[in-house]
């Protein structure tokens, strides 16, 4: 996906919920790509119905953490 955008000079905003995921993608040089803040499944207690995913709580935070990047 990051070559393709690259090659077509497509703007991207990744992040991830994953540490190793956020790690990696800040290993790489990225061009017109712009790294959002980590998405951290931590921020609050609270979960979705499932248990696993994020509420929208951490929707809303994210959100309010990237308004100004994008």
């Amino acid at each position: 996906m990051i070559s393709m955008a690259e090659k077509q000079n497509i703007h991207l905003f990744l992040s991830s919920i994953s540490e190793d995921t956020y790690n990696f993608l800040q290993s790489l040089t990225l061009i017109n790509i712009r790294l959002l803040p980590f998405y951290d499944i931590n921020w609050f207690k609270e979960l979705a119905s499932d248990g696993s995913h994020p509420a929208s709580t951490h929707n809303n935070h994210f959100v309010n953490l990237i308004v100004d990047q994008i």
